[in-house]
């Protein structure tokens, strides 16, 4: 594994250590999240799980709450983008 495919995968494990602090909230409606890619061009996939994966508002939270949350703490991250499992 080269140097830049380890810092990614290191980023890739801390912004999942992020993503735990949301993680009881999403739950707790018997849910969850699952990081799956950070993109060339950083942009940040993710995938829902549970009932997150067809709930209606999943796109606003992506949005409005995953995408501030991951932006706050790694501002290298252009976008965040949420897949339904």
């Amino acid at each position: 594994m080269g140097k830049t495919s380890a810092a990614r995968e290191d980023m890739l494990k801390r912004i999942d250590r992020v993503l735990d602090r949301i993680r009881p909230f999403l739950q707790r409606d018997e849910g969850n999240i699952e990081v799956v890619e950070l993109t060339p061009n950083n942009e940040l996939i993710v995938r829902w799980k549970g009932n997150c994966s067809h709930c209606d508002i999943s796109d606003y939270t992506t949005r409005l709450a995953i995408e501030q949350l991951i932006r706050e703490h790694f501002p290298q991250v252009k976008s965040v983008i949420g897949l339904k499992a």
